[in-house]
Parts: C-alpha cells; sequence; structure tokens
C-alpha cells in the first residue's frame, strides 16, 4: 500500500459538512452533567481546533444516563473513558 493511502488511513477525516479543514488540532472532550429536564447523566461533547479558522469546533456528542442499580459516578466514569478512548483514537 502506498504510503499516501496509509496516511489517510490513519489520519482523521471529517465529514465535509463539519466545514473543517484538514488542519485540525487538540482534541478535547468535555463531560457535563444534563439538565434536570433531561434527566440524571451526563453528556460528552467532542471537539476539535481547527487551526486554519483558528476556532473551536463541536463534532460529536453523547448522553450517557443512569441505569437500574447503576450510580452517577459509574455514569461519570463511562463518558470519561468514552471521552479518553475517543482521544486515543485521534
Amino acid at each position: 500500500m502506498p504510503d499516501s493511502e496509509t496516511q489517510m488511513l490513519t489520519q482523521p477525516r471529517f465529514a465535509p459538512w463539519f466545514g473543517l479543514s484538514d488542519n485540525v488540532q487538540q482534541p478535547r472532550y468535555q463531560i457535563e452533567p444534563l439538565p434536570a429536564s433531561i434527566g440524571e447523566g451526563f453528556r460528552l461533547r467532542l471537539f476539535v481546533l481547527d487551526a486554519s479558522k483558528s476556532k473551536e469546533v463541536e463534532i460529536g456528542r453523547q448522553i450517557f444516563t443512569s441505569r437500574e442499580g447503576v450510580d452517577n459516578t459509574q455514569v461519570y466514569q463511562e463518558a470519561r473513558d468514552a471521552g479518553e478512548s475517543w482521544l486515543s483514537e485521534f
């Protein structure tokens, strides 16, 4: 496989509707409690810095809610693990 194809497979590629350039950096995640109107749990938000446009862009989010027999500490840990897993793949 040519080097250019290998590089394409290992670098993150974003859908054009995100409006991002190819120069994305500083991935991060943020975990925040859900509003009371939604219920108990946490929202995981994923961000990258689009260096060409000098702005941070949210590229995804996922909601983690409590299940029977699971407390908020465990739900927070699941969201944190998911965020760290995303960073490790970036």
